[in-house]
């Protein structure tokens, strides 16, 4: 892993420097011939009419700023790229961890889940609502809205157990019998993967789980098993 990510942030400076001179010296190139042209222009021109010279002035001072600006934008681009290559390695280090993310979590088919339900500290009343993949409700346990770790026995309405898979935790928090909001409840899941994307770096939990590393609120070490 070390050594395939060190390729890749390797590679990935590379590729930016390369890119970066090749650009560098094609505006080069570009500005040495606009001064040629320039020069040219300034020779063959018509001596009882001669040029305005503020209009080569602007003509310097228009090009001059355009190759600051696709210098930046060199420079930019060389510089997200190399900071795209850091974060991968720097999240390929979160590999192993339990990570805590708001939402989905992965039930075994056996272990109970844990849960943070995130209730309404107003609450005086509170559901954890669960949903299977397709969004459709399964369960409805009622909390104590003061708990802040709960535990879901994989269960559905029925007392039915319900089959290994991810599943949707929410909580309804509510007070003198009115909702106050439903939010989606935490839960730690271990990460076995980072991926890359146009959308940014995206973890891979228990059960395929897939979340952005933006979306991550806690990391911890593996707990022992009944810890």
């Amino acid at each position: 892993m070390d050594v395939t990510s060190s390729t890749t942030q390797t590679s990935a400076a590379s590729t930016s420097s390369t890119a970066s001179a090749s650009s560098s010296s094609t505006t080069s190139s570009d500005y040495e011939t606009f001064l040629k042209l320039l020069v040219a222009q300034m020779e063959n021109q018509d001596p009882l009419e001669p040029a305005d010279s503020t209009e080569f002035t602007a003509q310097l001072a228009q090009f001059s700023s355009l190759e600051q600006q696709v210098l930046t934008n060199d420079l930019l681009t060389s510089v997200s790229t190399q900071l795209a290559a850091m974060s991968s390695t720097d999240m390929a280090a979160w590999i192993g961890l339990d990570a805590r993310v708001a939402g989905q979590a992965h039930f075994d088919g056996a272990t109970p889940v844990e849960l943070y339900p995130m209730t309404n500290k107003t609450a005086d009343e509170a559901y954890l609502i669960v949903k299977d993949s397709e969004g459709t409700e399964i369960d409805r346990v009622k909390i104590s809205p003061d708990d802040e770790t709960v535990t879901w026995d994989g269960l559905d309405d029925n007392g039915n157990p319900v089959k290994e898979g991810n599943y949707i935790f929410e909580t309804l928090s509510m007070t003198e019998g009115k909702e106050l909001d439903t939010v989606l409840a935490e839960s730690y899941t271990r990460v076995s993967e980072v991926q890359s994307s146009t959308s940014g770096l995206i973890m891979i939990g228990e059960g395929g789980l897939k979340f952005l590393s933006s979306d991550i609120v806690g990391l911890r070490e593996p707990q022992p098993a009944g810890a």
